[in-house]
């Protein structure tokens, strides 16, 4: 099969059509990476290649994704496809694609490239580099295998950027080594594959951080804080709550054993905002309860909601803390129900999900806090990021566990529009 046939547009044809060793793409989400990527493939695998002294090599080609799981899920069908007949033999267990020509394509991870490591590669894609584990360990396993093909062997790095790190490093490298490495730039527009309306859509989905970042390829450097669309003048609310027979309450909980259990209590507006009104901190499960249950006896509102991380079904005496929780508010007479999703969500995809309610790109504001949360303001203003995006647990035990708390409730109520999920289920104690 000829890459001819395949829906390129300009951009991916310049791309294409680069001379360089090592080509950089920084490019929007749906910008048609993928189809690049199994171009370039199927060029590789139709090259004849020697090695110094002119014995012929059979074409070997990688291409790797942050987990192997996501490399089989964006490249496995689709490229055996676009192979079509050629196909000899596959292996599913090792994602090996082994052609007729006598050439192989191997699929994998970046949690372990020492795998990679062989006699050779003509070409190496990776997908979603600045997302990738282990730089280094990339350049100590497969670039000395491009010493060997002739022609040389080549590498290409796909992604979006995720701040200045170690894609936007090789971004940079063609100031330092414009011989053999080539940088491009585009936006999701500019692969023609998606619409200006579609992106739009997708404005209120995404912060203003994320948005420019995930569709138009912008290098911005996170400010090193979790939560940076928090601002306390802007979030933080006067005034005290007082619920309405009519309200819903809306309960959310980090489980924890010291530092105590953390949990927010918000009510959601008919317009979709949420305001946390209050939180509890105290102790245990039970102690929590008995807090709860003294400030917001079941006749003051309607209906209560419980959220929280998946750490509330460990056993307590032999029940779970959320058992324990629903048979005893029920038992006080609360119309309760649970809410929570089988397995907590990725802790990135959780706290852009927060900051996205905060501010998104439109300028919509859908989180406020009133100021007798100080627990929860402390968190938005002081929980940092780890240096692979995560939250630093280490430097303050006592924070971040109440902003995880609203987290998990949000990632319920407001889902991201962009990330495909399961309803939240609702657990009956009989």
């Amino acid at each position: 099969m000829s890459a001819v046939s395949l829906p390129m547009a300009n951009p991916h044809w310049q791309i294409y059509h680069c001379d360089k060793q090592f080509r950089v793409v920084n490019a929007g989400r749906r910008f048609g990476k993928t189809l690049l990527a199994i171009a370039e493939i199927i060029r590789a695998v139709s090259t004849k290649y020697t090695d110094a002294v002119g014995t012929v090599l059979k074409p070997i080609v990688f291409y790797a994704a942050p987990t192997q799981t996501q490399a089989k899920e964006i490249m496995w069908d689709r490229l055996l496809n676009a192979l079509g007949s050629s196909v000899k033999a596959t292996n599913v267990a090792t994602l090996t694609i082994k052609l007729k020509s006598g050439a192989m394509i191997r699929l994998g991870g970046s949690k372990n490239w020492n795998s990679f490591r062989g006699k050779y590669c003509c070409l190496f894609i990776v997908d979603e580099f600045a997302f990738c584990e282990k730089p280094e360990d990339f350049k100590n396993a497969v670039l000395p295998m491009l010493a060997t093909p002739v022609p040389a062997g080549r590498v290409l790095y796909l992604s979006t950027p995720d701040g200045k790190n170690h894609f936007y490093e090789n971004y940079m490298k063609e100031k330092e080594d414009p011989a053999r490495w080539k940088s491009f730039h585009f936006s999701s527009l500019d692969g023609k594959l998606t619409t200006e309306a579609f992106i739009e859509d997708l404005r209120s989905s995404s912060t203003p951080t994320k948005f420019r970042q995930e569709f138009f390829g912008e290098f911005i450097n996170p400010t090193g804080l979790v939560y940076y669309a928090f601002s306390r003048d802007v979030h933080v609310i006067d005034g005290n709550y007082y619920p309405k027979k009519h309200h819903d309450l809306h309960w959310a909980w980090d489980f924890n054993v010291n530092p105590a259990c953390h949990s927010t209590i918000s009510y959601i507006r008919p317009d979709n905002t949420v305001i946390v009104v209050d939180e509890i901190a105290i102790g245990n499960t039970p102690d929590n309860l008995k807090e709860f249950m003294a400030k917001y006896p079941p006749r003051h509102f309607a209906r209560l909601y419980l959220y929280g991380d998946c750490t509330g079904n460990r056993n307590t005496s032999g029940k779970t803390d959320y058992i324990v929780m629903l048979e005893t508010l029920r038992s006080n007479g609360y119309d309760v129900h649970l809410k929570a999703t089988k397995s907590n969500p990725a802790v990135r995809d959780r706290t852009e999900n927060v900051n996205r309610i905060l501010l998104d790109s439109l300028g919509n504001k859908k989180l406020f806090v009133l100021s007798k949360c100080g627990l929860l303001i402390n968190d938005f203003e002081k929980v940092k990021r780890t240096v692979n995006s995560g939250i630093d647990k280490a430097s303050d035990a006592d924070l971040s566990h109440i902003s995880d708390a609203i987290g998990y409730q949000l990632w319920v109520t407001h889902p991201p529009r962009i990330t495909q999920q399961k309803p939240a289920k609702e657990l009956n104690v009989a």
